[in-house]
């Protein structure tokens, strides 16, 4: 009996051990390789993002025209910003310019995606011209548009009921941004949306036709909601990126006329580099950065993906 028992070996790891630590290696060198193709966005982010933001920092106590030694002012440009009511109207502005901007690119980008989801006539064609003023420089897309809405020789202007001067009047200049600055950037939820839309099973589409859904029921019941976690990002990229925008507001119409589209960007902009106040924009921007901040971190909050909650 002992010698039966000497004769077979427990059962052990042993064995298993080279699996194990191929496994161990495979699964490092995925890390290694992630951390790799991460790591120069990180070092340019730090460059030229985060350093800037740090040396700016000091100038928020500081009075500087541009040239020469930065003078010590103590908090007096944050007292003048928190009474200034330029600022607070530019604020006001921003936040319109971008729940509108957002709220226009997300709207129309998810229905031209859902548009070529089914297929439509063209498909190809009209997904290549909703995105083509994506990749335009801003800068060159919005005077292309200004000289479209030019009250005597733009195009615009001579289709019948349009007549007017668009970007000159200030109860329609930031209607006309909003407009540009939509047309501008409508092909990003279009392409993001498009991507999700390709990813649901065929198989909740069928099922969604043998239980009678038509057509809006299948965009409502099934699209839709399988397509939330996307939606939900591109929302707050779209938020994100036209809070801070500058060069297509800038190229328009400079913040006028008067300041009926002056936004934060373009009043940071006026007041460091058109009034040499730089002191007082680095503070602008400062607090101006802490409001996208916190409203990046309330919308995260509340509107997560699903697939990050259930995490």
């Amino acid at each position: 009996m002992t010698s039966i028992a000497k004769q077979t070996p427990l059962p052990d790891q042993r064995p298993h051990e080279p699996e194990r630590r191929r496994l161990l290696g495979s699964h490092n060198s995925h890390h290694v390789m992630f951390y790799g193709f991460l790591l120069p966005a990180i070092v340019l982010t730090l460059i030229f993002t985060l350093y800037p933001l740090i040396q700016s920092l000091p100038l928020m106590f500081q009075r500087w025209p541009g040239y020469g030694k930065p003078r010590y002012i103590g908090f007096q440009n944050i007292q003048h910003l928190f009474t200034d009511p330029e600022f607070f109207a530019a604020i006001g502005r921003t936040l319109w310019l971008t729940a509108a901007t957002a709220a226009g690119t997300v709207v129309i980008g998810t229905a031209l995606a859902i548009a070529f989801y089914r297929k439509i006539p063209l498909t190809n064609t009209l997904k290549f011209l909703a995105f083509f003023p994506v990749i335009l420089p801003p800068a060159v897309y919005a005077l292309a548009w200004k000289n479209a809405l030019d009250p005597t020789l733009g195009w615009v202007n001579k289709i019948p009921g349009l007549s007017h001067n668009w970007l000159s009047d200030p109860d329609t200049a930031m209607w006309a941004v909003i407009f540009v600055s939509t047309i501008q950037y409508v092909g990003i939820p279009m392409i993001l949306m498009l991507s999700a839309m390709n990813d649901i099973p065929e198989s909740a589409n069928d099922a969604a036709t043998l239980d009678g859904c038509n057509a809006w029921q299948r965009i409502w019941h099934v699209i839709l909601p399988m397509s939330r976690d996307v939606l939900v990002v591109v929302i707050g990229l779209q938020i994100i990126g036209n809070f801070k925008t500058l060069d297509t507001v800038y190229a328009l119409t400079k913040g006028g006329p008067g300041l009926a589209t002056d936004i934060l960007p373009t009043f940071i902009y006026r007041q460091g580099f058109e009034l040499s106040n730089f002191g007082f924009a680095s503070t602008a921007a400062f607090f101006g950065t802490l409001l996208i901040v916190a409203l990046t971190y309330i919308y995260t909050h509340y509107f997560r993906p699903q697939k990050m909650s259930n995490q």
